[in-house]
């Protein structure tokens, strides 16, 4: 069995947009993100 990942793990599919947020690139939904906050 594999030990779980206690730390965050840093996403490839993403942009910063003008105003801060992170805009996910893995699906259509495009999600617009704020730090803390899921997809």
């Amino acid at each position: 069995m594999s030990a779980v990942r206690k730390e965050p793990y840093i996403g490839r599919w993403w942009h910063t947009l003008e105003d801060g947020r992170l805009q996910c690139d893995l699906c259509p939904r495009d999600c617009r993100l704020h730090e803390g906050q899921r997809g």
